[in-house]
């Protein structure tokens, strides 16, 4: 089962049309099906808010794209997983710095190093398959997130 196929099995994924107001808001909203499984914890929630107060938008990875992740074993976090979130227009992280705005967001949530790792390879692949990736920066709804995952197998 590839990562895009396990997040859909396990409803690890969000499809948010409501403007969203703040970062925060929407790291709390990429957040929302692991919270609803107990795959974390709102303590990790708050962990993840607060890195980001701390170290500026480091989960902004691609444009268009955040990662938000804290350390292997956080407080707060139950089971290794990735969530997949698409809000309907980007979120800014820094308002004087349009290459900070994100509208794909892959959550990491991190207990188990070897299923982390595996789950790293995945996304890396993701990422470094440009038709792939250009894909994903165009899924729309939980079909779409379905064609690409099946695509990926093929």
């Amino acid at each position: 089962m590839n990562l895009l196929e396990e997040i859909i099995n396990k409803k690890h994924y969000n499809f948010i049309e409501k403007e969203v107001t703040s970062w925060e808001e929407a790291i709390r909203l990429s957040c929302d099906p692991l919270l609803s499984d107990k795959t974390i914890e709102e303590s990790y929630v708050n962990l993840l808010i607060e890195s980001v107060k701390k170290y500026g938008p480091y989960i902004v990875l691609l444009p268009n794209m955040a990662m938000p992740h804290s350390t292997e074993n956080a407080v707060g976090v139950n089971e290794t997983a990735i969530c997949f979130t698409r809000f309907s227009k980007p979120v800014s992280f820094d308002l004087s710095d349009p290459s900070k705005d994100a509208q794909y967001f892959f959550t990491l949530a991190a207990s188990n190093h070897d299923a982390h790792l595996k789950n790293m390879e995945q996304l890396f692949t993701l990422f470094t398959d440009e038709e792939i990736f250009n894909e994903v920066m165009q899924i729309k709804d939980l079909s779409d997130l379905g064609k690409i995952a099946k695509k990926i197998n093929s």
